[in-house]
């Protein structure tokens, strides 16, 4: 309450009890019989009005007056009263709901992210966030999930179409070519060698002695045998071999054409070859159940952290990356008025929603509020508010009643 006004109110009741006084003596006389009334009216006034306000608050001098401290008498009931006024006449659902209808609120929210999105509190707010988010990635978490999924989704991959994009992709990039001719050269490699002459003599030499041969060829054998040794069969076998390999390597050799050909025939074959298929299939889920990646695939996540933590905690990654992303993200959004007025209208429901179903806590809360306040510190809070204006009652109070002490003594001099 201003001191001011409630000093004002005492000292223009002390006035007029000072001016009752003080006519006294002088009630003989005309003028102060007229004074005499007035103040006395005018202390009446005040002293009435001194004892509605107060008797508002609490009882006057602590006596028993009936239909004093009406606040604290009828607390709960003024308390529910505020609250039926708030929810039913000044903060209605219809009114907070038509209030709100009326503002665009993706809009307004769309300016102010503008405003401040590249102030440096939001670049520091959304680089610590982005390290956050980096730091919360649990890799020893994730692993075993991907793992999961990596070996579900082999388990369920069909070997056929991968067969068959094989098998066309090997013979699209002659792949078969390269193998064969790869094959060639390393067989023509060890054959030329002087070692392998002799190795493939003597096998040929212990073939043939061991073979059990029976009439003419048993003589012809041995008679062969007796003329030639290992060295002879070795060089005879090595020629023809180096000969043959090397006529394979020609492009256009009748050899080399049907081996690629007979590889090529089967290459194709085997995308539809039950069998082979069968086959791989087990080996596949085989292979699948018997590897472990969750370690790699964990030091693999590791790794990636790290250098999505480096990446975050550079002073340009916000500036150069993330704020024209959102920036891109809102643009486009403000070039799409179909999708502002869909996000306007989810927003819109989900605020009346949110206000037909916690609209009831509004008088909880001021209830909740008022209910921690004594009863002296809610007329002091009162009083403190509106006590200025009820000071001047007093004020005017013994003002009017002065006034009209003078008309009634006016008027009974009159009549």
């Amino acid at each position: 309450m201003s001191l001011q006004s409630k000093y004002l109110a005492g000292i223009s009741l002390a006035v007029m009890g000072a001016g009752f006084i003080g006519t006294i003596p002088a009630e003989g006389s005309l003028i102060g019989r007229i004074a005499q009334s007035g103040f006395e009216a005018g202390l009446v006034g005040g002293l009435a009005d001194w004892f509605a306000v107060t008797a508002l608050f609490r009882r006057p001098f602590g006596l028993p007056i009936p239909h004093t401290a009406l606040l604290p008498k009828n607390r709960k009931t003024i308390i529910s009263k505020l609250i039926s006024l708030i929810e039913n006449d000044w903060l209605t659902k219809e009114s907070i709901i038509n209030k709100l209808s009326g503002i665009s609120l993706t809009e307004k929210a769309i300016g102010i992210t503008e405003k401040q999105l590249y102030t440096s509190t939001v670049k520091k707010a959304l680089q610590s966030f982005l390290i956050t988010v980096v730091k919360k990635i649990s890799p020893e978490k994730i692993a075993p999930l991907i793992e999961k999924e990596l070996k579900s989704y082999a388990a369920d991959f069909d070997l056929k179409p991968a067969v068959e994009f094989l098998a066309n992709t090997i013979i699209g990039n002659k792949a078969d070519e390269k193998v064969l001719d790869y094959t060639l050269h390393s067989v023509a490699k060890w054959t030329e060698k002087e070692s392998s002459k002799y190795q493939m003599g003597h096998v040929i030499m212990t073939a043939l002695q061991n073979k059990e041969w029976e009439g003419f060829m048993k003589i012809a054998v041995k008679s062969v045998l007796s003329m030639l040794d290992e060295e002879k069969i070795g060089r005879v076998v090595q020629e023809f071999a180096l000969n043959e390999i090397y006529n394979i390597l020609q492009k256009e050799h009748p050899n080399r054409v049907k081996i690629l050909a007979a590889i090529r025939a089967n290459l194709i074959k085997i995308s539809s070859n039950e069998d082979v298929l069968d086959k791989l299939e087990i080996w596949k889920k085989s292979a699948v159940s018997g590897i472990s990646a969750e370690g790699p695939i964990t030091d693999l996540l590791a790794g990636i952290q790290d250098k999505l933590l480096a990446f975050a905690e550079k002073t340009e990654t916000i500036e150069t990356y993330v704020l024209p992303v959102i920036q891109n993200g809102i643009n486009s959004l403000k070039n799409n008025p179909e999708t502002m007025n869909k996000i306007e209208l989810w927003v819109q429901k989900q605020i009346v929603a949110a206000i037909e179903a916690n609209h009831n806590k509004i008088g909880k809360l001021v209830k909740e509020n008022l209910d921690k306040l004594d009863d002296k510190t809610l007329i002091d809070m009162i009083e403190n508010n509106v006590g200025k204006d009820l000071q001047w009652i007093r004020v005017n109070g013994a003002i009017c009643g002065f006034i009209i002490g003078l008309l009634l003594a006016g008027f009974k001099l009159i009549f």
